[in-house]
């Protein structure tokens, strides 16, 4: 009886250890700026690791390359 009652206390201890451990880790590693994931995608831009592509120019022009004239209705 007294073995299992130690056995259940071990086990509890040790996964309430283990989770103190991990929250720690992850509160100390925001806190401190770093960030266990180093994605390139979308999210990477979207969070600023890195600085998004510049638009080409074609895409700030105002006119519209499918119409002949501007002054035709």
């Amino acid at each position: 009886m007294w073995a299992t009652i130690g056995e259940i206390a071990l086990v509890s201890w040790l996964v309430i250890a283990s989770g103190v451990i991990v929250v720690t880790y992850i509160r100390r590693s925001r806190a401190n700026g770093r960030s266990g994931h180093t994605g390139t995608g979308h999210l990477a831009a979207v969070k600023g690791r890195y600085a998004p592509t510049p638009l080409p120019e074609w895409a700030t022009d105002d006119q519209d390359p499918d119409s002949e004239s501007d002054d035709r209705r």
